[in-house]
């Protein structure tokens, strides 16, 4: 049997979902598994379903049998106003526990999440890729990168971090952005992908985060106890604490400086 969803929204929103894919994928191997989205994210995508035979990625725009239908349902969040309107609408975890509960009631699958930690990603891809920066050379990976859904609204230009990643190296740390920073090591410019970003997450024990695609594979399973500081910038409402333990999260960059402050890290 084939199993089919889409998802026309951004390159986070189709990764958390390919997640929940390849777990069902495993489950049931005799089945097989066709997920949609748009062209320019499948190149990434790509990485987090490499190893999985029944788990297919196609391009949004490529009709099946010439129906828009064939798509088979819509993955996102808010389809139908299923988030709009849940109880649990912003708390990360929780909600997306039940998500991928009734998204798999819906094909008449068992979900193969049951708890927190079944939400971090586990794709080989993030352990096993080569990486060209040094992973170990680094003390804070900043994921400055602009959100595309309203996550931090406080991103008023592409420049708002480049103070505060400068603020880190004047206190003596060695620091690798994700969107470039005049003088300072960038994963955009030695064209890591987030696959990538999440490799060089196993080896930096200071992670600062604008809540956007680059920041999700830093939420994986190998790096729990690596990762010393794991400080999301969100004000959006939403809330990710409860999804790895050691979370903390803030609505500004003065709030980000007064934690690392408090850590002694600034």
């Amino acid at each position: 049997m084939t199993f089919k969803s889409y998802n026309e929204f951004h390159l986070g929103d189709n990764l958390i979902h390919l997640h929940f894919l390849r777990a069902l994928a495993k489950r049931n191997q005799a089945n097989q598994f066709i997920h949609y989205a748009h062209q320019c994210h499948l190149p990434q995508l790509e990485e987090a379903v490499t190893d999985l035979d029944n788990l297919l990625l196609l391009p949004l725009g490529e009709k099946v049998n010439g129906g828009y239908g064939d798509f088979g349902f819509n993955a996102w969040k808010n389809a139908d106003g299923y988030w709009q309107h849940h109880r649990d609408q912003n708390w990360y975890a929780e909600f997306y526990l039940q998500f991928f509960a009734m998204f798999a009631h819906r094909w008449g699958l068992e979900t193969p999440f049951n708890k927190r930690t079944d939400l971090l990603f586990d794709y080989p891809a993030i352990a096993e890729t080569r990486i060209g920066l040094a992973a170990g050379d680094f003390d804070f990976l900043v994921v400055n990168s602009q959100p595309s859904s309203g996550q931090f609204r406080a991103y008023d230009s592409v420049n708002c971090m480049d103070g505060f990643a400068r603020d880190l190296v004047r206190a003596g740390h060695r620091v690798v952005t994700t969107r470039p920073v005049e003088g300072l090591p960038c994963t955009l410019n030695d064209k890591l992908t987030i696959s990538q970003i999440g490799t060089l997450s196993l080896h930096i024990p200071h992670l600062v985060m604008v809540s956007t695609g680059p920041s999700w594979p830093t939420f994986n399973v190998w790096n729990q106890g690596t990762v010393k500081t794991r400080l999301l910038l969100i004000d959006c409402g939403e809330d990710l604490t409860t999804l790895c333990p050691g979370t903390v999260q803030t609505n500004t960059l003065a709030g980000a400086r007064e934690i690392l402050k408090s850590k002694g890290l600034l």
